[in-house]
Formats: C-alpha cells, sequence, structure tokens
C-alpha cells in the first residue's frame, strides 16, 4: 500500500508580535522583560471563534518519492526592546500533557480530539538554542522535523513544544511559554461521491444534506437523505470514487454530530475496481456517537470504488446521516 509524504505548507501566518524590535539598537534589554516563545504568541493569537486552535494544514504526494519532511523552527523573543546583556540558552521538549488539556478543552465545546503524533513521526534535530550576547532573539537554530511517510492522512495532530530556560536573571512569560503545531496530512487524490440514490437538497439549507458533504473534511456537515416533501425508502446507498486503485483496509464512518436516530444502523460495504464489477466486503453494526468509528474487512481488499449500502438506521427511521467517510489505515 502506498504511504504519504509531506508536500508543501498550506497556511502561513503572519502576526505582529506587538513591541517591534529593532537590529540597530543596542542598549540592553530591561530586567523586568520576560522571554517569550514566538510561536507561542502567534499560536495564541491563531485560534477560531469559539476557543479552538486554527490548523496548519501540509498537502501530501503518494511516496513514490522520497519522504518529505516538515521542518518546524522554534525562536524565542525578549517582550521588551533591547539585547541580551550575556548569553541566554532556551531548551525546547514536546509536552504531551498539555495535549490532555486541550482534548478536554475540545471535548467541552464539541471539537473533534487531537490525536498524539507517533514518537517516531517527530524529530528534535536540535532542541536548544540561545539568546546571544547583543541579540535580541535566538534565531532559527532550534527546529523538528516531521515525517508525512509515519502520519495517517485526515488525522489531526496537535504537538505542544514547550519553552524553558535556567537563566536567574530572566524568565519565561507563562502566557507564550508553548507554541501548539498543529498538523494534518491530506491525500492529494481528493475522494468523490459518484452515485447515490437520495439527498435533502431543500430542508436542510444550502450546505447541508448533500451527499457531497461525506467527502467534504468537514465532520460539521452531513449528507442527509429526502425527507422535505417525502422520504425515500430504504434501502439507501452512496458510492465513492477515491480516484486510484489501493488495497482498502477499511473505512471509517463519522455521525452526523450530537445526533442519535437516522445513523446507519445496519449496512454493508460493497467495493470494486471498475465502478461495474462489485463484491462484497463485508455487513456491519452502525455505533452510536460522535468519533469516526473504524469498519475493518476482513482482508484488505485492492479496488479504486467502494458503496455503503445502508438497509437499516438507529431509530427505525425511514431516513439516514452521515456526516464523513475517511479511510482506515
Amino acid at each position: 500500500m502506498k504511504r504519504l509524504v509531506l508536500y508543501a505548507i498550506c497556511l502561513t501566518i503572519s502576526i505582529s508580535l506587538g513591541c517591534k524590535k529593532d537590529n540597530k539598537k543596542t542598549y540592553p534589554v530591561s530586567n523586568e522583560s520576560m522571554i517569550n516563545f514566538v510561536q507561542g504568541i502567534l499560536s495564541f493569537k491563531n485560534r477560531n471563534l469559539d476557543g479552538s486552535l486554527k490548523e496548519q494544514e501540509f498537502k501530501t504526494k503518494l511516496s513514490t518519492q522520497p519522504d518529505s519532511l516538515g521542518v518546524f523552527p522554534l525562536t524565542a523573543s525578549f517582550s521588551k526592546s533591547g539585547v541580551a546583556t550575556h548569553d541566554i540558552s532556551i531548551n525546547f521538549k514536546v509536552d504531551n500533557a498539555k495535549l490532555d488539556s486541550i482534548n478536554l478543552a475540545q471535548r467541552i465545546i464539541g471539537n473533534a480530539l487531537y490525536s498524539k503524533i507517533p514518537d517516531d513521526a517527530i524529530s528534535f534535530v536540535k532542541s536548544s538554542a540561545t539568546i546571544k550576547k547583543g541579540e535580541f532573539s535566538s534565531g532559527h537554530d532550534a527546529f523538528f522535523t516531521i515525517s508525512a511517510k509515519k502520519i495517517k492522512a485526515n488525522t489531526l495532530y496537535l504537538i505542544p513544544v514547550t519553552m524553558a530556560t535556567s537563566d536567574s536573571k530572566f524568565r519565561v512569560d507563562p502566557r507564550y511559554r508553548t507554541a501548539y503545531f498543529v498538523i494534518r496530512a491530506i491525500d492529494p487524490y481528493k475522494w468523490e461521491v459518484i452515485d447515490f440514490n437520495s439527498q435533502e437538497t431543500v430542508g436542510e439549507g444550502v450546505v447541508n444534506g448533500r451527499a457531497s458533504c461525506v467527502v467534504d473534511g468537514d465532520i460539521l456537515t452531513f449528507w442527509h437523505t429526502k425527507w422535505f416533501g417525502g422520504e425515500d425508502p430504504m434501502p439507501h446507498w452512496i458510492t465513492i470514487d477515491m480516484k486510484i486503485e489501493k488495497m482498502l483496509k477499511g473505512i471509517n464512518l463519522v455521525n452526523r454530530q450530537n445526533r442519535d436516530g437516522g445513523f446507519p444502523k445496519n449496512f454493508n460495504i460493497e467495493v470494486s475496481k471498475d465502478g461495474k464489477t462489485w463484491i462484497s466486503a463485508g455487513s456491519f453494526v452502525g455505533v452510536k456517537g460522535n468519533m469516526p468509528t473504524p469498519y475493518s474487512f476482513s482482508s484488505p481488499i485492492s479496488c479504486r470504488y467502494f458503496r455503503v449500502n445502508i438497509t437499516s438506521a438507529a431509530g427505525n427511521t425511514a431516513f439516514t446521516f452521515l456526516a464523513e467517510i475517511t479511510e482506515l489505515y
């Protein structure tokens, strides 16, 4: 099975750091100045209206090419104008304890939880830096890399990196001691819904209800079978073109968020190489909940297309709905 590799940064962030530094100024920084994690300031500002972190997205390619590494520089700087009167050593480390607290906040506001990045996917090439005498910033000496071959597509990872110093004269600003790097690998072969028997184009607004919502990468949008003006009877089906033949282990289904009656209760999955000849990949029973639920095949099957046939829905409704369908890795 081909793996995914990192390709290019899709989102960049630009923000004023408040107190502009002048490289030509040589006066010493005041004693009350604290040391800021520059990326921490960006992360603090880089939040959605509901308080959740925005993400930096990374495109991916299939690994017919060498692995591609994402490089993340780590920089410390003074909170006030001026330069260091002596060398100040700064250390950086991944602090996964912060991941638990962030996920608690995510759970409270009803957002998807972040995943811990695999240990072998991240490498600190250099975990320390120095604000040298006469400088106001540590530059980009410290950095870590991420191997896209070792992370899963469509999985949202959070990497909390915390800064510390043992310098007796200065302390780290507690507001900006941690930067949150949010990463998602994206398969460039975007899935497409090519067939379905029912969708709601009126009653769920201008976005929701459409079959295409199951492959838009957003768990808050959803496909809903027709109900406005009358319901289409069971069974319901939806067919996906993955755009490339691959060994498929199974799929993940994400139910419509915070709704019980209506998610697929009994369904089967069929697969095809050409979209014409179909074979069964198994029968399944749906699971209640908001998180992605894996449905594994008994063994991987080579295919380009798959079809989800829903024969009954939770609550014995005639309609059904789904938020997302993704590949099981």
